[in-house]
């Protein structure tokens, strides 16, 4: 992690010690939830702590110890009957009510996380969904509008996300990734988790039909360089082992 921020701080010129935590979607669950407050007995301006006050009437249940809120998303904000709006601050009624969308996590998951952020000698200002973070990052206004499954393919585990109508919809981990795949390429072929990483990324092929029959590069098995075809030995093992759904990542 801290690699990490040296290397962003090196490309941008600056400084970074407050960051945005994201969390991952592991057991992530998305539910829908609504909040509603009076105003007051006259009408009056609502103020941005109405707003705050709705939401934590939205928010108001019973969560099991072990969960944890990440995010809530409000979908939109009704005043008075009049329903559809985006922000009701500064508007006049007696009666504000939220429709949205409640993020929830397992507390050691956020726990461990926000820890790990901290003891990297970095400050978390805010904790959002990874999935909901990188689809406003990479995917277009129409990506978003009209549906996107966005995929995450990590070293650990990778993540298939539904963003619909600017909103992530659901969320899923798989517990594989190209970690785990370097790790079946040096059991394999006999060799060390650094020459696999090599090959991996320079040779391989998440479908045997795109790896060309006479392909071949040197291997160092035990202290010996030998030449290998990809086709006809390692690929067809790896791809029988459940690999072919997985791009390399």
């Amino acid at each position: 992690m801290k690699n990490a921020v040296k290397s962003a701080e090196e490309k941008a010129s600056i400084e970074i010690h407050d960051v945005v935590v994201g969390i991952s979607a592991n057991m992530l669950k998305i539910e829908p939830v609504n909040g509603l407050v009076a105003i007051g007995d006259q009408a009056r301006e609502i103020t941005d702590q109405d707003v705050r006050d709705v939401a934590a009437a939205a928010i108001i249940q019973n969560l099991p110890p072990e969960r944890e809120i990440i995010n809530l998303i409000p979908d939109e904000f009704v005043v008075d009957g009049f329903d559809g709006i985006k922000d009701p601050r500064s508007m006049v009624g007696v009666r504000l009510e939220m429709h949205g969308m409640l993020f929830t996590g397992p507390k050691t998951i956020v726990h461990n996380t926000k820890k790990a952020v901290e003891q990297a000698g970095l400050n978390p200002q805010l904790a959002v969904v990874s999935p909901i973070a990188q689809g406003l990052s990479i995917l277009s206004d129409g990506e978003q509008d009209f549906g996107t499954i966005l995929l995450d393919l990590g070293g650990g585990q990778t993540t298939a996300a539904v963003i619909h109508d600017h909103r992530l919809k659901y969320a899923e981990v798989d517990p594989e990734g190209g970690d785990y795949i370097t790790k079946d390429i040096s059991v394999v072929l006999n060799t060390s988790i650094e020459n696999a990483e090599k090959l991996k990324r320079n040779y391989g092929y998440a479908d045997a039909t795109r790896a060309a029959e006479d392909n071949q590069f040197p291997v160092d098995v035990v202290a010996k360089a030998v030449p290998l075809k990809s086709q006809s030995s390692i690929w067809p093992k790896l791809l029988r082992r459940g690999y072919l759904k997985f791009l390399i990542s």
